[in-house]
């Protein structure tokens, strides 16, 4: 993923808080299954192999506009990702959460899984894109 973001970002911190926020995200997504009876199998490593996608966005998003802002300060940089791409990124962490909402009903162990994976990526990737990224670009 390092990779990819280097290919999308053109810059190289920028990049890399990108891959340390993926990996925080996937990191805190396993240690919650843990404490919500999700077992380490083939089901659930699927589930995460596909979040990762959903925590890469979140986080690219912000860095890019961070990165391609013209403004002459970091704070200010900051200020103008969150006010263009803040609030498309909670819509679509949102819009993704109502999606999956009806598979907490289900019985079926998939699908369960499938929803509290999801909810888990996105609770944590939408906190990793709104707040420690821009917190984190600040720093150079």
């Amino acid at each position: 993923m390092f990779i990819v973001s280097l290919l999308l970002i053109p810059h190289l911190l920028c990049s890399l808080w990108v891959t340390f926020a993926i990996a925080s995200v996937i990191l805190g997504v396993t240690g919650f299954m843990a404490f919500w009876n999700i077992n380490l199998d083939s089901i659930s490593m699927i589930n995460l192999v596909i979040c990762i996608g959903f925590s890469f966005d979140f986080s690219a998003h912000i860095s890019y506009v961070f990165v391609s802002s013209s403004k002459p300060s970091v704070n200010q940089k900051t200020i103008e990702a969150l006010y263009l791409l803040g609030y498309p990124v909670l819509q679509s962490a949102i819009s993704t959460i109502i999606g999956v909402c009806v598979l907490s009903a289900a019985k079926a162990y998939i699908f369960r899984t499938f929803f509290k994976i999801m909810f888990l990526v996105m609770v944590f990737g939408v906190a990793h894109g709104l707040i420690f990224i821009p917190v984190f670009l600040t720093f150079f």
